[in-house]
């Protein structure tokens, strides 16, 4: 093969027209280079061949095919003026010079689709009228060529060529599966045998005449299918612009909201931290801190209530200061002290104190506890102040009692489900990302749902409750940090605490107090 080019050929039999695809001046210019190039004889550069398969001309050198379809010889005049010589397989070959004649034919532009898009997987938008009458006709039009094809092979030479026979089943089968583009192009691709047969035999008037009827009944069919297929392509691309202006809205309006959130929770938390600074301070808090935990309770699906026990305040000045960490879970009953010069830091115990207090009990709980602490790393400097085994003092953590979901209308449930996700590294971890920007003040799991010694940990409700308040807690009026599911947060105490536990329909593990 030693080219290709697209020439779109109009059937009109009796002109021989012929349209081309682009500009004929660049067109011939390209095409005698390419001869030139190739040293071929510009009386007779080629042939061209009408593919209805692929709906293309395709150039063989200086061969003429014997497939159907519409020959064409290309070469140039004496006068150097490019012509095109097109041959109806018997009829004599029609000189035409060729030019661009406007828009082509659309029976003969069919292989490409609206706006000089390639013919593809087209769908056709039609209304049942317009598809019965196009089915409907291409069934006629199958069986009356099929009958003028036959008869005319057979009054010619006897038989019928079994190349047009295949394009008419073929365009049955195409009907059949509703394929009336290819149905359609399978009868245009017989057309040229009929046109050949009709100068031979003494019916070619009739045949030519019915040819014509022919022709211009597959060009309405086609014409028809065209305009459906441009308004399929409208169509699409009126849907695809709608949606793609729908798109852009949504993500419009999408990233507006965000920024309409991000807005709000900004003017939320700058307005707690004002306004509970006071409350933040009480519980031993960063404003900060709870202004982030506030943001969350209210705006996290659901809702959650937050219940903290008091921290030490004087704890805020480690918070966050290097050389210092969070009270960790090895440490029990240590407690930090509650003032003097290492307020707020863990420092050695007075066992002595400890005995004639709570007894000697108690006294060896606590000596288990040190050498425990010793075993792990922990060591008193000489100040009496406790470090781990990096070298950081220690300071009070903060101790949850409950973090709880609060649905609009449905009862409250524990945050994180099952029981034993209470003490999950993953849950004590999330809380400190996300109120203390991954200060580790959270140690552990939530006193309410303390999961130590708890046969059945899936259990949803606790019967062994971590540490119970203390004496000191219950008569505090502030000993608690409660933050609702409206972001409110409130310093109470041990009597508030139970009511806002009745109030929720949380269960309250200390029974007793």
């Amino acid at each position: 093969m030693a080219g290709q080019f697209l020439v779109h050929v109009d059937f009109s039999f009796v002109r021989g027209d012929v349209i081309l695809e682009r500009d004929s001046k660049d067109w011939a210019v390209a095409y005698a280079g390419l001869a030139n190039r190739a040293g071929w004889d510009q009386g007779k550069l080629g042939w061209w061949e009408w593919n209805t398969s692929r709906d293309a001309c395709i150039l063989f050198d200086n061969r003429a095919q014997k497939s159907p379809g519409v020959m064409a010889t290309v070469g140039l005049t004496a006068g150097n003026s490019p012509f095109i010589a097109v041959s109806l397989f018997g009829f004599n070959p029609q000189a035409a010079t060729f030019g661009y004649a406007g828009q082509a034919a659309w029976g003969s532009d069919y292989g490409k689709g609206l706006n000089g898009a390639p013919r593809g997987e087209w769908e056709i938008v039609a209304k049942p009228e317009d598809m019965a009458f196009v089915r409907a006709e291409l069934i006629k039009l199958q069986a009356e060529i099929e009958t003028e094809y036959v008869d005319a092979a057979i009054d010619v030479i006897g038989i019928a060529d079994p190349t047009p026979l295949s394009d008419l089943y073929g365009a049955t089968r195409s009907i059949q599966k509703s394929d009336y583009v290819g149905a359609a192009l399978s009868l245009v691709s017989v057309l040229p045998y009929l046109g050949d047969l009709a100068g031979k035999t003494a019916k070619g008037l009739r045949i030519a005449k019915k040819l014509s009827d022919l022709y211009a009944r597959l060009r309405r069919v086609m014409h028809i299918l065209q305009v459906l297929e441009e308004k399929a392509l409208r169509a699409r691309k009126a849907a695809r612009e709608a949606m793609e202006r729908a798109e852009a809205m949504r993500r419009k309006a999408q990233r507006e909201a965000a920024q309409a959130e991000q807005r709000i929770r900004r003017a939320f938390v700058e307005t707690v931290q004002k306004r509970y600074a006071q409350v933040a301070r009480a519980a031993g808090w960063r404003a900060d801190d709870l202004a982030r935990a506030c943001e969350w309770c209210k705006f996290s699906v659901p809702p959650k209530l937050v219940v903290a026990r008091k921290r030490n305040p004087t704890a805020l000045k480690f918070d966050g200061a290097p050389g210092y960490t969070p009270k960790p879970p090895e440490i029990k009953s240590l407690k930090s002290a509650k003032s003097g010069p290492h307020e707020g830091l863990y420092v050695r115990p007075d066992l002595d104190e400890i005995e004639r207090t709570l007894g000697k009990r108690k006294r060896l709980d606590m000596e288990d506890e040190l050498w425990d602490l010793e075993r792990k790393g922990f060591k008193f400097g000489p100040d009496g102040v406790l470090k781990d085994k990096a070298g950081n003092k220690v300071f009070s953590d903060i101790d949850f009692m409950s973090i709880t979901n609060v649905p609009p209308g449905r009862a409250a449930t524990a945050w994180g489900g099952r029981l034993a996700e209470n003490d999950d590294p993953f849950y004590v971890g999330w809380i400190n990302d996300l109120f203390f920007q991954g200060r580790k003040n959270k140690q552990h799991g939530n006193q309410d749902r303390f999961t130590k010694k708890v046969s059945d940990a899936a259990q949803d409700v606790n019967v062994k409750p971590g540490r119970a308040p203390d004496a000191d807690e219950l008569r505090a009026p502030d000993a608690f940090l409660v933050i609702g599911p409206d972001g409110v947060a409130r310093n109470v105490s041990w009597a508030e605490l139970k009511r806002i536990y009745a109030e929720y329909g949380i269960h309250n593990p200390y029974t007793g107090l």
